[in-house]
């Protein structure tokens, strides 16, 4: 007896554990639904997702006026596992960060990330070329207590196209993932931080920059103090040459510096005006909601409108 009890105990933990129930994803169809309930008279929406946060699902949608423009009059975030809509506006601009990432996905932009990748890989190897020319100075320049400071402005130029170069390719291989299919908020404030880690970059490179021409300038006179060049023009061109060429860089890493900012700029606007139309949807929704569910509203504003249509006949008559 006591053999045949354990058995059926056993045998009753297996079933229990194949009925745990699966939550599974809300059928497209349903989502429609969900959101065509929401529509406002004159609109029309276009459903984004799923997009992950915390590995949750979620579906963004936009609602947009019909025939006033392309900006969004107001949008929504839907639990994609249960069809509920989402209330808390943090949980709604984390969806939509990972919606304006994805958003600018293109190879245009792919391109883009593996070009910078390769520029800096490039420029890289010159200045490890610059590098071994200072380092094969004469013993008598090497001797100067300046030539510490020039050799390391070098090497510090050097290692800062390494950094770029890495952080342009962790972004690409990042946005790589995402355009496979995993639009996590995670990966896109990964994205974010790398971008805005690229600017931080270019800004120290101008400093860096600022120093390596500083240090060529006290190289370029301490060889001529020297007689380390016999022919004095072709030494200075050479020095003006190279000077010039840090300041064209600079320059323009001046105005990638402004573009970046910009581009991130526009993305943040985008992503605070949509989540600000989210947060208005909801409280307008609520508003609604609040006026259906007071006991006898509709009752009240017929009676507010048949008095006042009572005054304004009295009026007429006196």
């Amino acid at each position: 007896m006591k053999q045949l009890l354990y058995i059926l105990c056993v045998l009753l933990l297996i079933l229990s554990l194949f009925s745990i129930p699966v939550f599974g994803a809300v059928s497209e169809n349903e989502i429609k639904n969900i959101v065509e309930s929401h529509k406002f008279s004159n609109e029309f929406f276009e459903i984004y997702g799923p997009y992950t946060y915390l590995g949750h699902p979620y579906m963004l949608i936009e609602y947009f006026p019909i025939g006033e423009g392309d900006m969004a009059t107001g949008a929504l975030i839907v639990d994609f596992e249960t069809g509920k809509i989402i209330n808390d506006v943090e949980t709604s601009k984390k969806i939509i960060t990972a919606h304006a990432v994805v958003s600018i996905i293109s190879p245009q932009h792919m391109n883009s990330l593996k070009n910078d990748s390769e520029y800096y890989a490039n420029r890289q190897n010159m200045m490890n070329e610059d590098v071994k020319v200072v380092e094969n100075s004469s013993e008598l320049m090497k001797s100067k207590p300046e030539f510490a400071e020039i050799i390391k402005a070098n090497i510090k130029v050097r290692d800062m196209y390494l950094d770029l170069k890495e952080n342009r390719d962790e972004a690409l291989i990042l946005l790589r993932e995402i355009d496979a299919g995993n639009k996590s908020y995670e990966n896109a404030k990964k994205y974010l931080e790398l971008e805005e880690k690229h600017i931080s970059k270019m800004e120290e490179s101008v400093i860096l920059r600022g120093e390596l021409r500083a240090q060529t300038v006290i190289y370029y006179d301490l060889g001529t103090t020297i007689g380390y060049n016999a022919n004095r023009y072709s030494w200075e061109k050479a020095r003006d040459e190279y000077l010039a060429g840090i300041d064209r860089m600079t320059n323009a890493v001046k105005e990638e510096i402004k573009i970046e900012e910009e581009f991130l700029s526009d993305l943040e606007d985008y992503i605070n005006s949509l989540t600000k139309a989210a947060e208005m949807r909801l409280k307008e929704e609520a508003r609604l909601k609040e006026e259906a569910d007071i006991p006898g509203f509709g009752i009240l504003i017929a009676v507010c409108a048949i008095l006042a249509a009572g005054i304004i006949t009295k009026r007429r008559k006196v």
